[in-house]
């Protein structure tokens, strides 16, 4: 009997397997990914890659206006985070990024906070809902590719650069006095290091070093020497932008535009 009850589980087993289809158990529970690019109606367009999601484009409604506005959002910026697959086929778990708002005022922004959310996708692959909020809709099935901060640079206040991977060299130096009396003594010239050891961090962030000039506070336009200071380097969702945060220095924070 032992025998026969084994022949004949083989048997329904074989059977089973015979009538799946093509792809078996793999092809069932296989879900469409994430990765890639979509689009919202209200224009909301995010680029997902892995566990995350930058905004390509900020919604065009009146309260992300007003965020942008008042900085506390930017194309680039994190929309979604810590995406990870959920308890169903097509789900998700993830963090997103809203936009707080008192009642009164709803188009005016108050601040960001992160809430959790369940994304859920059509079985086509080509569509995505977010709570029971926006639905978004695929542009691309590859992420879009970030920016690269390669290029010549211009600063508002005279520094031009020349960045090629990990570093960077002056086009035209400062005509402010503290930079052209290092110029006079030596310190620097045109074609010297502006930024070394740039690594990326994220898609659209580095860090490195950042050239700065020593200086007696009796003599603030006189330079005594250069030195390297640790800095965060960050170019904006359409590459025209960049910005160099050196904490260390006198003013932190310059920002360049995109000559080429």
């Amino acid at each position: 009997m032992k025998d026969v009850s084994g022949f004949f589980a083989i048997f329904l087993v074989t059977l089973i397997v015979l009538a799946m289809p093509s792809g078996g158990l793999a092809a069932q529970s296989a879900a469409p990914s994430l990765d890639g690019v979509w689009q919202a109606e209200s224009g909301h367009t995010v680029s997902i890659n892995g566990a995350a999601a930058v905004a390509v484009r900020l919604s065009s409604g009146a309260l992300w206006r007003d965020a942008v506005r008042k900085g506390y959002v930017k194309d680039g910026d994190l929309i979604l985070r810590n995406i990870a697959r959920g308890p169903a086929n097509l789900q998700w778990t993830c963090q997103e990024l809203a936009v707080e708002f008192m009642a009164a005022a709803p188009n005016a922004a108050t601040g960001l906070r992160w809430e959790d959310r369940t994304i859920t996708m059509n079985a086509s692959g080509q569509s995505f809902r977010i709570g029971n909020a926006a639905t978004y809709y695929r542009v691309s099935a590859q992420p879009a590719a970030p920016p690269s901060i390669n290029g010549v640079w211009e600063s508002v206040w005279g520094h031009t650069i020349s960045i090629n991977d990990s570093t960077a060299v002056y086009v035209a130096i400062s005509i402010q006095t503290r930079w052209q009396s290092a110029i006079f003594r030596g310190y620097i010239k045109v074609g010297d290091q502006k930024l070394r050891n740039l690594a990326r961090t994220g898609d659209l962030t580095w860090a490195g070093q950042d050239l700065d000039l020593a200086y007696d506070a009796s003599d603030p336009d006189t330079a005594t020497a250069v030195v390297w200071r640790n800095c965060i380097v960050s170019i904006s969702a359409d590459g025209q932008t960049l910005v160099i945060v050196t904490p260390e220095k006198d003013f932190s924070t310059v920002i360049y535009s995109r000559k080429q």
